[in-house]
């Protein structure tokens, strides 16, 4: 038998607004409707929707372009800059606990309300790549030098990436957990495996879409060996370890590379 779902989007009431952030986390749903679907594949549809009008499209060119032309400023100062291009390869999910739609949510740009890969989530990723993968010639000395630590200045600046053109961002994923009964302490008994799964859907960047970054020397003598160092280190993390939730399922991988100059 058929059930009615009890969510719709309210984005067709929203005219005029053009940020995401704002609409996912302000209750966008509505219950109660026979025509909705559940509350992520709600929040999926109106993202998608609302990333690709006209005004929100030429926010996320003005964004990425006053990135871009900062950092050709730089360049034209001596600052020792090195561009990125990063491509999602598997599907990447961010801000999930932020407790949204079903208390799956996804980390949208808090101003501008479009999607952005975190300069802070890229540097902890790699962190913990470095001290968990990688090269254990890559010491902690040398990464809070790079990078930077409650001591000091970082020597190579990793800036946010900024989707590089208006697309369809959004896919929905799903994970099922099979304890919930002995989670949620509705038996006395211990986990049992007969228990049914219990679907749980989230929203993710689906692979393929485009983000544009840069490494910054944090002066003119900065060497360009330290950011080729760090790009090395990027590029080995996301292509191995990822970033965002449930990298260790395989969401999040990325893979970085070199926009030529």
């Amino acid at each position: 038998m058929a059930t009615t779902a009890k969510y719709k989007p309210r984005w067709p009431d929203c005219a005029g607004c053009s940020n995401g952030a704002l609409l996912l986390y302000r209750e966008p749903m509505v219950e109660d409707h026979p025509k909705a679907a559940t509350p992520v594949g709600c929040a999926l549809e109106g993202l998608n929707r609302l990333l690709q009008q006209a005004d929100t499209a030429s926010l996320i060119q003005n964004l990425y372009g006053r990135a871009r032309q900062g950092w050709i400023s730089l360049r034209a100062r001596g600052i020792p800059v090195l561009e990125l291009i990063v491509t999602i390869r598997r599907p990447l999910a961010l801000g999930l606990s932020e407790g949204r739609v079903d208390d799956m949510s996804f980390q949208l740009h808090p101003v501008y309300g479009t999607p952005y890969l975190g300069s802070s989530a890229l540097k902890g990723a790699l962190r913990h790549w470095a001290f968990t993968y990688a090269d254990p010639e890559i010491s902690k000395t040398t990464l809070d030098k790079r990078l930077g630590d409650m001591a000091g200045e970082a020597e190579v600046r990793i800036t946010e990436a900024w989707p590089v053109a208006a697309n369809s961002y959004f896919q929905q994923g799903v994970f099922t957990p099979h304890l919930k009964p002995f989670f949620e302490g509705e038996t006395a008994k211990g986990p049992v495996d007969w228990n049914n799964p219990t679907p749980v859907e989230f929203l993710c960047l689906r692979p393929g879409v485009q983000f544009h970054l840069a490494l910054l020397g944090r002066r003119p003598d900065t060497p360009v060996a330290y950011l080729q160092e760090v790009y090395e280190w990027l590029h080995g993390s996301m292509r191995e370890a990822g970033v965002g939730g449930r990298s260790r399922k395989g969401y999040g991988r990325l893979r970085v590379e070199v926009v030529p100059e």
